[in-house]
């Protein structure tokens, strides 16, 4: 809410975990219940192959993105070219599935819990699992449950919202290296103003004075730079 909506960008590039269900036996364009199916089966894989499949989609892998998907060819939206009659082939991309866990079966349909790395189609997993399969898959549910370090245990509905049940935006940025600053240094940051540091350069950093989270900044030969101001 207010000034911490600036920390968003912060959030996108972290790991996910989603819970979903994937079916069985049919593969779609989009990679989800609302493309055209292309592809259908009734070889009904057992368990046991199930649960390789699934295994096997654990860990570094170059995933290939869904063509019906928002990932651009030449400055143009791939799903947009796929809508014009164009025929898209997008290059793969290096991703994290962390964990993928089979959390249950009711005939074609298969329930999962995966914690993957930003930039992850699970879209792309449920194909993927189908063609390992050789039956074909979709993802026909799915919901996110944990970005970074926020949960969805941790949420409030819109009427819960008061100043003492939002979080402090410090809690946003967790995952983030914490530098302390002292109140000299916490002024001149608050203006815009570069302070010298020792710390070595890196990822962000949350700039704290005190408890008070006073900006996201940057290290840059030898100086903090700060880069969104939270306080004025």
């Amino acid at each position: 809410m207010g000034r911490a909506t600036r920390l968003a960008r912060f959030l996108t590039g972290t790991d996910k975990t989603y819970a979903g269900t994937i079916r069985l036996g049919a593969e779609t364009d989009s990679g989800d219940g609302t493309g055209a199916v292309v592809t259908t089966s009734d070889l009904n894989p057992g368990d046991e192959a199930l649960a390789a499949a699934a295994a096997a989609l654990v860990g570094a892998h170059e995933q290939v993105p869904p063509t019906l998907s928002a990932r651009k060819v030449d400055g143009v939206p791939a799903y947009r070219r796929v809508r014009r009659g164009e025929t898209v082939e997008l290059p793969s991309r290096p991703v994290t599935v962390h964990a993928f866990e089979v959390t249950g079966r009711t005939g074609p349909d298969v329930d999962f819990v995966t914690t993957v790395s930003s930039g992850t189609y699970v879209r792309a997993l449920a194909r993927d699992l189908g063609r390992a399969l050789g039956c074909g898959a979709h993802l026909r549910a799915l919901r996110r449950l944990r970005v970074g370090t926020l949960s969805v245990d941790e949420a409030i509905v819109p009427d819960g919202v008061t100043p003492a049940a939002v979080r402090p935006p410090g809690d946003a940025i967790a995952h983030l290296r914490r530098v302390a600053v002292s109140d000299p240094e916490g002024i001149a940051l608050r203006h815009g103003r570069r302070v010298p540091t020792d710390l070595a350069p890196g990822a962000p950093v949350g700039i704290f004075a005190g408890d008070e989270l006073i900006a996201v900044g940057a290290v840059e030969d030898g100086v903090l730079q700060p880069r969104v101001v939270l306080v004025g």
